[in-house]
């Protein structure tokens, strides 16, 4: 960090440097919600790189809850692994832009995703 900014070096610190398979961006609307699902293949990373938001993921096997909020304005990118629901909420007053990252590809008719209503 200086005086131009921040450059934050995504990859490394995730450790995926050899496991990456998809790269999203991913937007939502103000007052929307994205997710409500978990997958029982796929590992994702994902960083919120402008908005505003709440994480919500629960883990499918013990139940655990986490919530937490999330913003453009400080760089992180948070696992998501196998059998957590997960879903982000956009509390902000302008469209969230979310980086996706992820150890599987989406294949036409095995997408791996599973519907699960927590937020």
């Amino acid at each position: 960090m200086n005086e131009r900014g921040v450059s934050y070096e995504l990859v490394r610190k995730i450790g995926m440097q050899n496991s990456i398979k998809e790269i999203m961006i991913i937007t939502s609307k103000p007052g929307t919600k994205r997710g409500n699902h978990y997958h029982k293949k796929k590992n994702e990373w994902l960083g919120v790189i402008s908005g505003e938001g709440r994480f919500v993921f629960v883990d499918n096997s013990t139940k655990e809850r986490k919530e937490f909020d999330v913003s453009g304005k400080v760089p992180k990118m948070v696992h998501i692994p196998v059998n957590v629901t997960h879903t982000i909420i956009n509390t902000g007053d302008d469209d969230i832009v979310i980086l996706e990252i992820s150890d599987h590809v989406y294949t036409e008719g095995d997408s791996d995703t599973f519907r699960n209503e927590i937020a």
